[in-house]
């Protein structure tokens, strides 16, 4: 054992002579990265497109690389002749991934579809969500990880349905689909991103839609985002920006979330790119054009993140009329909009930054085009100081939650549940009563009342118990970034239970009650 062990530190330390930038997708005609994320053993795993030979069908792939960017494996959407597409991706519990988009291997129309694969990259189900007649995209998805749950962005070619939000379980089953920005004055929308407010857990949904613009007297594109709790409740939505320069503007995904509630969220219009602050009750508070350097006659912003009280966006700066990509460059703004510094891609070409990527350690981990005239693209770490990263040379062991380990190749699009979208399907969960809350040495939780759901062939029967006849309930509790911290059975017949948290670090907790078949309570603390 000892030997084998001193064999993979030596392997792990031989893959560390990567130097930024390092470039993917050369194999291919063209490809086109996604999105980027950070994955349970410090390497990461990048989505993106690619089209083998002019005029074959272009499909999706994986890949994942090392802390250095050094490529892992690389695993391909089967079933290549037909059209398929990742539009979303998020990282899972168990150390696997959920993924979502559009597929045609059901009909000639694309459907949306959801994919949970595990820590080997397997997939352990599929389901395509179809509307008869109609075009479907699934686009962003999110895990809820104190539910177990997931959130996704739906769009079809219905002229009412086109912005929508589901929900579904562990297994993929619809609990609840809501249509969002569906205000008569649209003629049209399209949802662009989804980010996930752990702060009063809710969604933060991005989008553009067409409204009327009083001071033209014209239809116009206008930059939309809306705020839906986890039960799939509406809260509030802004759509029209006080600023004609928003006319044709459209919002960008990843709005970024500060540590008092605020939304500082990205948009471009026509020539400018912009930050608009948003109160956490919806409220418009202020608007802010980038910075844009005096060679460049057009700026757009196309990705955003957040970082120790700093906001860093991906732009690009087109410095003529006849520059169909422009220069990408990382800026970095404070979070009143103003101007820090910024640094351009190191390329002799054209780039795109498609996706920032926050690290454990506080780094950005770029998602770029390499060269637009070749279509390959590129990994590119900075600090927070818009420095090269250096390379690491501790040897970290990756996908070690995959007994037999990952290697380069396929996964097949098993999916073999087809579930109709239907009417709005609304379920919540009980809520847990905590006292006091917030809290600082201890709380107590009290079960509710119900505290049991049942689901029958796609149907939900609420069974009442009380929760002092309940028996083989659990509790766990994960900290904002889903890493659980406290994990213990709930004693039978008790239907409160006390709980230190003397030592425990200020911030916001997740608490969820669970027997072996279902989530059936969920709960919020705040530690002061």
């Amino acid at each position: 054992m000892r030997n084998l062990l001193f064999i993979l530190l030596i392997i792990s330390s031989i893959a560390t002579k990567a130097q930024w930038p390092v470039v993917y997708g050369q194999e291919y005609y063209w490809a086109y990265p996604n999105h980027t994320r950070e994955t349970y053993d410090k390497g990461f795993i990048v989505t993106f497109d690619y089209q083998h030979n002019p005029g074959m069908a272009y499909n999706s792939a994986l890949l994942k690389v090392d802390i250095n960017g050094n490529l892992l494996w690389k695993k391909v959407l089967a079933n290549q002749s037909k059209y398929m597409q990742i539009r979303g991706l998020d990282v899972d519990h168990d150390g696997g991934v959920i993924i979502s988009g559009r597929t045609c291997i059901n009909n000639d129309l694309p459907d949306a579809f959801v994919m949970k694969l595990n820590a080997c990259m397997q997939p352990e189900w599929c389901n395509i969500y179809n509307t008869p007649s109609l075009e479907d995209l699934a686009g962003e998805i999110i895990f809820l990880p104190f539910e177990d749950t997931y959130i996704l962005s739906l769009t079809n070619s219905d002229s009412e349905e086109r912005v929508q939000l589901m929900k579904i379980d562990s297994s993929g089953h619809t609990l609840w689909r809501n249509v969002y920005a569906n205000n008569p004055d649209y003629i049209s929308e399209l949802p662009i991103g989804l980010e996930y407010s752990a702060l009063d857990t809710s969604v933060i949904l991005s989008a553009f839609v067409y409204a009327y613009e009083d001071s033209s007297g014209m239809y116009c594109a206008q930059p939309y985002w809306s705020k839906i709790n986890t039960y799939g409740d509406f809260l509030w939505e802004l759509y029209h920006i006080p600023d004609t320069s928003f006319t044709y503007g459209i919002a960008r995904r990843r709005p970024l979330l500060t540590n008092n509630g605020n939304i500082i969220a990205p948009a471009v219009t026509s020539y400018n790119s912009h930050l608009v602050s948003i109160g956490k009750y919806g409220n418009y508070e202020w608007i802010r054009t980038l910075y844009q350097p005096d060679t460049a006659i057009a700026i757009v912003v196309n990705s955003a993140s957040i970082l120790n009280d700093n906001v860093y966006l991906g732009v690009q700066y087109f410095n003529n009329g006849f520059d169909p990509i422009g220069k990408g460059a990382l800026q970095k703004n404070d979070t009143l909009g103003n101007f820090i510094g910024e640094v351009v891609l190191p390329v002799d070409f054209t780039s795109t930054i498609f996706d920032i990527c926050n690290s454990f350690d506080n780094k950005l981990l770029i998602t770029a085009g390499h060269d637009m005239s070749l279509e390959d693209f590129m990994l590119i770490k900075y600090n927070e100081n818009l420095e090269s990263d250096s390379v690491y040379t501790y040897p970290y062991i990756y996908d070690s939650l995959c007994p037999w380990g990952i290697t380069s190749g396929s996964i097949e699009m098993a999916c073999d549940v087809i579930t109709g979208i239907e009417n709005e399907i609304k379920k919540g969960l009980s809520t847990l009563k905590l006292a006091p809350n917030p809290a600082d040495e201890y709380t107590v939780v009290y079960l509710p009342e119900t505290v049991a759901t049942k689901e029958t062939q796609g149907v939900f029967n609420v069974t009442t118990y009380r929760s002092d006849y309940v028996k083989n309930l659990s509790m766990d509790i994960y900290d904002i970034y889903g890493h659980q911290v406290y994990s213990s059975p709930w004693p039978d017949q008790i239907k409160e239970k006390v709980l230190n948290i003397s030592d425990w670090k200020p911030g916001i907790y997740m608490i969820r009650i669970f027997n072996s078949e279902q989530i059936i309570s969920t709960g919020k603390l705040l530690v002061k």
